[in-house]
Parts: structure tokens; sequence; C-alpha cells
């Protein structure tokens, strides 16, 4: 059972710019906290997209390392899900991004095909 109340340590974190449909920016925080321990075996990762949606549930693995993987592709997912719906975001040199150029920031975590 997820019984985290905060966040937590935060371990990586980088800013972005999401523009909507309409031309309305906002700026988010991508957060990633620190995996912790929740019961004989299970290791738990908070992540969110700060000022944009209400924090996720958090990602929970077999091992820290499984659990923070879960949580990166979260993160990777949901921005290119916004990509794929038409919404365009910005990286923090002002940069806009692709699902492709994605990859890369993430450092390819949770990406099965790599030949896109």
């Amino acid at each position: 059972m997820d019984s985290r109340r905060e966040f937590g340590p935060v371990v990586a974190s980088e800013q972005l710019t999401i523009q909507s449909h309409a031309g309305l920016r906002q700026q988010v925080t991508i957060k990633v906290g620190l995996p912790y321990h929740d019961g004989d075996t299970t290791w738990r990762c908070p992540c969110e997209l700060e000022g944009f949606e209400p924090s996720y549930p958090d990602m929970c693995g077999r091992g820290s390392l499984q659990a923070l993987c879960l949580a990166v592709t979260l993160i990777r997912r949901r921005l290119e899900d916004l990509i794929s719906d038409g919404w365009k975001v910005f990286g923090s040199s002002g940069e806009e991004e692709s699902a492709l150029s994605l990859r890369p920031r993430f450092g390819g975590v949770g990406v099965s095909d790599t030949t896109s």
C-alpha cells in the first residue's frame, strides 16, 4: 500500500514548457523522487509533472532500480502522449521536443523499439 504523504527528496528534475492546442503555455517541472522501500520486496518511486497534473501514484517495482525506471518511463510516455495529442513541449533552452527527441533526454529508459 502506498503510504507516502509527501513527495520526499527529489533525485532528478527539469523545467519544461508545454503549450496547449489553444496556444496557452505553462511551465512544468519534471520531478522524480528517491525510491523508497515499502514492504518485504516492494519499492516505490514518486514522479510528477509539477504544475500540470496532480501527482501520479508512486511507481511500484520489485527493487529500487525497477521502481525508478518505471517512474522515468511514466513521465516520458506522458509527454509523448501530449505531443501525439497535438500539444507542444519545449525544453529548457526553448527548443521544441518531438516524441523521438524525448528518448535521448530520458536515456532510452522504457523504450522497447530502438529502430524508430
